[in-house]
């Protein structure tokens, strides 16, 4: 028998190991999972609702930060990127067409157990930052903390949900 090799732009072109485990190779692939919102189950709703409300909490700490800044360049940066951070884990939440497939394809970690962990971490210790409000910086900090601890726990119990998610905002479903 002989094996052929694909020549240059004769398909996708994958790492050594080929495409990813558990993630869609591209659009056009039936998702394994309905995710529709009325589908779903109760602990993926939960975990949903979860990120929203962390989203909206994330870019409130942001804008009050704003409000309250003296001067200090450093917590304006902070702020700002809580900002942007916030309205992304809105986009990718709540499945935004505009911004569904931008994100599906630059952001995978967001479709990655670990990935999103590490980056909802992240969140919540820039939360942390001194800021002219403490109390509310670390309401917000250990929210989303346990709400990126509680994406985890989803994530390795409904493993087809991260792919389901995935395909459907690369327009597979």
């Amino acid at each position: 028998t002989q094996t052929t090799q694909p020549g240059p732009g004769a398909g996708p072109a994958y790492g050594p190991g080929g495409p990813e485990p558990g993630m869609a190779a591209g659009a056009g692939e039936a998702p394994p999972m309905d995710i529709s919102c009325g589908k779903l189950p109760n602990e993926i709703a939960g975990m949903r609702i979860g990120n929203v409300i962390a989203s909206f909490l994330l870019a409130c700490l942001a804008a009050l930060k704003l409000e309250k800044n003296t001067g200090d360049i450093s917590s304006g940066i902070i702020s700002l990127y809580l900002f942007c951070f916030g309205v992304l884990l809105f986009s990718f939440e709540t499945h935004i067409a505009c911004t569904a497939k931008i994100i599906a394809n630059n952001l995978g970690f967001m479709y990655r157990a670990v990935g999103r962990f590490c980056f909802m971490l992240l969140l919540g210790f820039l939360c942390f930052s001194d800021s002219p409000l403490p109390g509310f910086g670390i309401f917000v900090g250990v929210f989303v903390i346990l709400t990126a601890c509680f994406n985890a726990f989803i994530a390795f119990k409904y493993p087809l949900y991260e792919k389901s998610c995935r395909i459907v905002d690369l327009g597979g479903a």
